[in-house]
């Protein structure tokens, strides 16, 4: 049975023989689009995730919740972008 640092080292070296570890490293565009969305989309995340959870704890009474449950898509959507901007970082620098 292989180790798990072995396990894991394996699993980088194939990363690194990817497309998109190749598409990531050889353009440079790729690499900074690519920080500018992961940023965007936690600040979203944050933002819409953050609005709800302190209208949840009482902040904001005053704020009606139905309004703001229509942000909850938004939030999965910034999580998605999160998730793929993510696979991105980790093919190009495993």
């Amino acid at each position: 049975m292989i180790p798990l640092g072995g396990r894991l080292q394996a699993f980088a070296a194939w990363v690194s023989t990817t497309e998109l570890h190749r598409i990531a490293t050889e353009y440079t565009w790729v690499w900074a689009t690519m920080e500018t969305l992961h940023f965007l989309g936690l600040a979203v995340l944050i933002g819409t995730i953050g609005v709800l959870d302190l209208r949840l704890l009482g902040v904001a009474r005053g704020l009606p919740l139905a309004p703001l449950q229509r942000l909850v898509p938004v939030g999965v959507a910034a999580f998605v972008l999160e998730l793929l901007t993510g696979l991105v970082f980790f093919a190009g620098a495993p």
